[in-house]
């Protein structure tokens, strides 16, 4: 056994002794300026991010490297799901984000361990934004980014004022001939709205389910909609990936999909992860994706600007 590994175990066998408090007491034993921060929840990475700190370890699901320098992004540690304790306890971590009990309930034997299921539902970006901005003491970075990114769904609000478009996002189905269309109060979903867009409907039902609806290849002529967004389906993996570019290879030759007037029209846009989690960052990037595919306009040179991020790596 190499010296590292023993020294991981012993450490290990010492922390069980010893764990830490979990949420929402463990808010009374956070530091006032973590540098060190290790997120397993993909809910709040880019939330981290946007608040000017570089984690030293993440789960990267829903992440857009061009978000930072390439300096930057080599230096997070991508972290698993779910996190291996060993993995993260050699990130030496002051403060670690989690979603779920019993994630929290190892972790916590690392540092002190936010589940943030504790302190926030993920309905609203805001609210978990701020929230783990509290947590962070970083509230007036918070505000800074939310009210920037006010400012700018105001603009491409004036924008779209002309262009009402109704439109749709959901994922296709690795496995069945089916596609699960996003609700109208899913975060990407609502942002659309508040920049002028009209959310679809399938068959004239509004689509209001929190968790999605599945419309099989046969019924989506069902989809009514200018305008399709194609986004990879909740932690999809690299295998998974294929199947879905083989099934949208699929779809895309069934002739019901090609006499759909979007289709026709060339709305169908196939999208990255960050669509799936909004935060002031991913708002940013989906606005200007909106504005490209719609309106043919490129906001990327007005608003594109990396990130100055402090290091969570120091010793």
């Amino acid at each position: 056994m190499e010296r590292s590994a023993i020294v991981s175990s012993l450490l290990l066998l010492a922390l069980c002794a010893c764990k830490l408090p979990t949420t929402p007491a463990v808010e009374h034993g956070l530091p006032q300026n973590p540098y060190r921060v290790v997120s397993v929840a993909p809910q709040t990475f880019e939330d981290i991010v946007a608040l000017g700190i570089a984690p030293v370890g993440a789960y990267r699901v829903y992440t857009d490297q061009a978000l930072m320098s390439a300096d930057t992004w080599q230096s997070i540690h991508p972290l698993t799901a779910p996190p291996n304790v060993e993995q993260v306890l050699s990130l030496r971590p002051d403060v670690i984000f989690t979603v779920g009990p019993n994630a929290a309930e190892s972790l916590s034997r690392i540092a002190p361990t936010i589940n943030i299921k504790d302190f926030t539902n993920f309905s609203d970006w805001r609210t978990r934004h701020r929230e783990v901005a509290r947590l962070l003491h970083r509230e007036p970075q918070a505000e800074a980014g939310i009210a920037d990114t006010d400012r700018k769904i105001d603009q491409v609000r004036a924008d779209f004022a002309r262009h009402p478009f109704r439109v749709l996002m959901g994922h296709v189905s690795a496995n069945t001939r089916s596609m699960v269309i996003f609700p109208d109060n899913q975060n990407t979903a609502k942002l659309m709205k508040a920049i002028g867009l009209r959310y679809g409907k399938l068959h004239n039902q509004n689509l209001s389910d929190s968790h999605g609806t599945t419309v099989s290849w046969e019924r989506v002529d069902d989809l009514d909609c200018d305008a399709f967004f194609v986004t990879p389906a909740p932690y999809e993996n690299l295998a998974e990936r294929d199947k879905v570019a083989q099934q949208l290879a699929l779809l895309a030759a069934q002739p019901l999909w090609n006499r759909l007037s979007f289709v026709k029209a060339g709305h169908v846009f196939y999208m990255d992860s960050y669509w799936q989690m909004i935060t002031p960052i991913t708002a940013d990037r989906v606005m200007e994706d909106l504005e490209r595919d719609l309106l043919g306009r490129d906001l990327d040179s007005q608003w594109h600007i990396r990130l100055p991020l402090s290091s969570s790596s120091g010793s």
